[in-house]
């Protein structure tokens, strides 16, 4: 069945889709261990040199050194974990420097 996916990149732009988790597992580049993991109902946590995966019940994704993949997007729990991120990333923002041109 497709699944809602999102992915938020360090700069907070953000990509949404409806794929299965085939396509999923070409996509993001993960092996068949992860993708078993995705699909099981254990909680569990896999963490490799380029990703950590994650199967957390209500939350499912992988952690990329540059963005963050939220498997099963529409759950509350992942919308909460999106909205949590993205003000996350707001509020490390770095403001330009001030100058008396700009006030």
């Amino acid at each position: 069945p497709r699944s809602k996916v999102t992915e938020i990149f360090r700069s907070g732009a953000q990509r949404q889709m409806r794929t299965d988790y085939a396509s999923i597992l070409q996509q993001l580049k993960l092996n068949v261990r992860d993708l078993r993991m995705l699909r099981s109902n254990a909680a569990e946590i896999v963490v490799h040199d380029s990703r950590i995966v994650f199967d957390l019940g209500e939350l499912k994704g992988c952690i990329f050194t540059d963005r963050v993949v939220i498997l099963e997007a529409q759950r509350e729990a992942a919308r909460s974990l999106e909205r949590a991120i993205l003000a996350y990333i707001q509020s490390t923002r770095i403001a330009p420097p001030y100058t008396p041109e700009s006030a």
